[in-house]
C-alpha cells in the first residue's frame, strides 16, 4: 500500500489517545495532580496530530518519500479499539486509570508498527521517532506518578 494511507489511522490512534486523556482529565478532576498530567499529555497527543497531519501533507507532495510500504494496518487498528475499550469503560479512580495510561503508553504493538513503519520508508525517521519519543516522556511521566502514589515499587 501507498505510504500515504498510514497516516489516517496513525493520526486516529493519537487523536483517540488525546480524547481518552481528555476524558480522564475531566472525570478526575477531584485530583488535581492526576488531571493534570491526563491534560497535559491530551495536549502532547494532539501535537502528535499534527505532526502526523503535516507528514501526510509532506509524503503526498514528494515521490521519493511517497512509495509503497508492506505494514499491517491491524496493529493500529487494535490499538485504536483497544482506547475505544478504555474510554466507554472509565477506571474507578485516577490511580487505576494512571495504570491503564501507562500500560496503554508502555504498548510495544504500537512502538513495533511504528519501527515496520520507518524501516519500510526511511524519510518518515524523524516524524517516527518524535512520536515514540513523545510515548517514552508519557510512559516515564506515568511511571514516576504511579511511584510518588506508591502504585508501583521504585525503580532505582
Amino acid at each position: 500500500m501507498n505510504v500515504h494511507l498510514v497516516f489516517k489511522p496513525l493520526s486516529d490512534l493519537e487523536r483517540a489517545a488525546q480524547r481518552l486523556y481528555e476524558q480522564w482529565a475531566e472525570a478526575f478532576e477531584g485530583d488535581p495532580e492526576a488531571a493534570l498530567v491526563f491534560r497535559r499529555m491530551a495536549v502532547e497527543e494532539r501535537t502528535h496530530v499534527n505532526l502526523v497531519e503535516y507528514q501526510r501533507k509532506i509524503v503526498r507532495g514528494d515521490p521519493h518519500v511517497a512509495q509503497d510500504v508492506d505494514v499491517d494496518l491491524t496493529v493500529l487498528e487494535g490499538e485504536i479499539a483497544r482506547i475505544g475499550e478504555l474510554a466507554a469503560a472509565r477506571p474507578a479512580s485516577s490511580d487505576e486509570a494512571i495504570l491503564k495510561a501507562l500500560a496503554l503508553e508502555s504498548s510495544a504493538a504500537e512502538t513495533h508498527y511504528r519501527n515496520s513503519l520507518k524501516a519500510a520508508n526511511p524519510h518518515l525517521g524523524r516524524l517516527l521517532d518524535s512520536l515514540i519519543n513523545g510515548d517514552e516522556q508519557h510512559v516515564e511521566r506515568l511511571r514516576k506518578l504511579a511511584e510518588r502514589r506508591g502504585l508501583l515499587p521504585p525503580t532505582g
